[in-house]
């Protein structure tokens, strides 16, 4: 493991234990997939992302509720109501009603 990725587990590791969270090996590959992401994703998009890597896909729900309870990760519904996540950056997000969407800003 290089140096940088060393230096981003290390603050995950601390981010979930501020949470309340147990560092498992499935938590830490859902975040820094969720951290590296733009835009939110669905249940079905991460699990594709990271059930290659040894993990079973149905952890995945799980594991995202879990991350949704600790305040970790935000859970988002598209214009037809489907369940989107995406990494919980600090000060990010901004709703407008008047948009009928969802806009988000990473000031941090």
């Amino acid at each position: 493991m290089r140096k940088k990725e060393i230096g981003e587990v290390a603050r995950i590791r601390d981010i979930m234990h501020q949470a309340g969270l147990k560092a498992t090996a499935s938590r830490l590959a859902m975040i820094r997939l969720l951290r590296k992401t733009n835009s939110p994703m669905s249940n079905a998009q991460i699990a594709k992302r990271i059930v290659p890597h040894g993990f079973h896909q149905s952890t995945v729900p799980r594991l995202l509720a879990r991350l949704v309870d600790a305040g970790l990760v935000r859970q988002l519904n598209d214009e037809n109501n489907a369940k989107l996540f995406q990494w919980n950056r600090p000060s990010m997000s901004h709703a407008a009603p008047e948009c009928k969407g969802v806009a988000i800003a990473d000031v941090a």
